[in-house]
C-alpha cells in the first residue's frame, strides 16, 4: 500500500505491546481465559457468540482474587512484571479487544494473547481443533524459552486438565504446577479425573476448586509468591461472598 502506483496513500502508523522477558524471570505462567479469569459461557455455543458481538470490556467480571494471585506470580525481583504471562485460549480474535481492555480494567498483568482463527476450513470451523491449537501454542511459549518453567492455569469446562496433561508429557519437566478452576460443582468428568492423576503422577502439584484460594496456597507452598499474596487472594474472595 506504501508504494501504490496510482493512488497517494497518508502513511499509516500502529502500536504493538512487546513482551521481553527479564533474565530475573524465575518462571512463567501460561492461562486460559474462558471461564478461568472471566465468565464467558465459553462452554456454551450461543452464549459465547453473545459475548463476541454483544459485550463490553466493562460488562465483564473477573472472578474474585484473579488479579490478586496473577500480579503476585508476576512480580519478582525486577519488578511487578519479571516473571511472564501468557495466555492461551481457543476463543476467536474477535475477543482480542475485548480480553485485552479486561486485563487492564481489572489490573490483571498484560501479555501476549494467542487466540484461535475462526473460519470455513476443517480446523477452524467453530471450535474445531482445539486440544491441538492449545498444544501448539504452549509448544510456542516453551520452544521460546527455554529456560523457564511454566504454571499452568485452566478450568474443568474445555478440556483443559487433558491438554495440560499432555504438555507436561510433552515437556518434561518444566511444569512446575496446575490449577483447574472447577466449574462442575464439583462433578468432575472422568477424563479430568484421569488428567489430573496423570499429572500427579509425574509429580506435578495440582489444585482444583472453585475459588483460587488453593492455587495461591500451593503457590506459596512452592516458594512462588508470599504469605501476604495469599492473605490478599482470600480477602477478595471474602469480599465476593459477602456482596453475594
Amino acid at each position: 500500500l506504501v508504494s501504490a502506483p496510482v493512488h497517494e496513500v497518508a502513511p499509516l502508523s500502529a502500536e504493538a505491546n512487546v513482551r521481553t522477558v527479564s533474565p530475573s524471570a524465575r518462571f512463567g505462567v501460561i492461562s486460559d481465559i474462558d471461564d478461568t479469569i472471566v465468565k464467558t459461557g465459553a462452554t456454551n455455543f450461543v452464549k459465547h457468540w453473545r459475548t463476541v458481538v454483544a459485550n463490553s470490556a466493562q460488562s465483564r467480571t473477573a472472578f474474585p482474587g484473579v488479579s490478586h494471585l496473577y500480579r503476585a506470580l508476576a512480580k519478582g525481583e525486577a519488578g511487578p512484571e519479571t516473571n511472564p504471562v501468557f495466555y492461551v485460549s481457543s476463543s476467536p480474535w474477535n475477543l482480542y479487544d475485548l480480553f485485552q481492555s479486561f486485563l487492564a480494567l481489572h489490573e490483571i498483568p498484560l501479555g501476549p494473547m494467542l487466540l484461535k482463527d475462526f473460519g470455513l476450513d476443517r480446523d477452524k470451523w467453530l471450535t474445531g481443533g482445539h486440544d491441538g491449537h492449545k498444544l501448539k501454542m504452549i509448544a510456542k511459549i516453551m520452544d521460546a524459552y527455554p529456560h523457564l518453567s511454566f504454571v499452568l492455569i485452566g478450568d474443568s469446562g474445555q478440556r483443559d486438565a487433558a491438554i495440560y496433561a499432555e504438555a507436561a508429557r510433552r515437556h518434561e519437566g518444566r511444569i512446575i504446577a496446575v490449577h483447574i478452576r472447577d466449574v462442575t460443582d464439583g462433578d468432575l468428568a472422568t477424563e479430568a479425573g484421569e488428567a489430573i492423576a496423570a499429572l500427579e503422577a509425574l509429580r506435578i502439584p495440582v489444585t482444583r476448586a472453585e475459588t483460587l484460594f488453593a492455587a495461591a496456597e500451593n503457590a506459596a507452598k512452592l516458594g512462588l509468591i508470599d504469605a501476604g499474596d495469599v492473605a490478599c487472594v482470600r480477602a477478595a474472595i471474602e469480599e465476593r461472598e459477602r456482596e453475594g
